[in-house]
């Protein structure tokens, strides 16, 4: 190969500066971590959602700002168990630096906003909605399913304790009945 060494010096140069501006800004958007990777042109960031998969496809079909928003791959894919990364999605730094910030900042609006309705549904609703149930260790079930604009529909938003949401997730005839879900759209 006759390529010189200072090709190799500045390709490198231009993936750590965008490696470095794509992990700072991650870490510093509140309830998001991104370890720095050290050999690779994409990182994984944990985001504060409740179904990475389900936000990737809000950001894309539903959510913009200044009429733009940012593709995400759900890191539900690269795991052999896709539990592990419910939570995360893969980011790639292919881009030039002005687009990666733009991204980013994209990025933080969206879960402003993902965020924002869901407190708000906590704050109205603090205790498990599930019958005879008062803990108010809770997290967020999405009633009508996490699918597009469902993802942020309050009006689908149900509080329940760890235990009930399971339950809801595998009886969903039962819940039906309850209240907690309704009868999710055909794929």
């Amino acid at each position: 190969i006759d390529t010189p060494d200072s090709y190799f010096e500045e390709v490198i140069k231009e993936y750590v500066g965008r490696r470095d501006l794509v992990v700072s800004a991650l870490n510093k958007m509140d309830g998001v971590f991104c370890p720095k990777p050290s050999g690779a042109f994409y990182c994984m960031a944990q985001l504060p959602v409740d179904d990475a998969d389900r936000f990737c496809q809000w950001l894309l079909e539903e959510f913009s700002y200044e009429g733009q928003t940012v593709m995400l791959a759900p890191a539900t894919g690269f795991y052999s168990k896709p539990e592990l990364g419910r939570h995360q999605v893969r980011i790639a730094y292919v881009l030039k630096p002005e687009s990666l910030t733009n991204a980013m900042k994209c990025l933080e609006e969206a879960l402003k906003v993902y965020r924002r309705k869901r407190d708000n549904h906590f704050k109205d609703n603090p205790i498990c909605e599930f019958p005879e149930c008062t803990s108010k260790n809770i997290t967020l079930h999405h009633a009508k399913g996490r699918i597009g604009a469902f993802l942020t529909d309050k009006r689908y938003f149900k509080s329940l304790c760890a235990k009930h949401h399971r339950y809801v997730e595998e009886n969903p005839t039962e819940a039906i009945k309850l209240g907690l879900s309704y009868k999710r759209l055909d794929k």
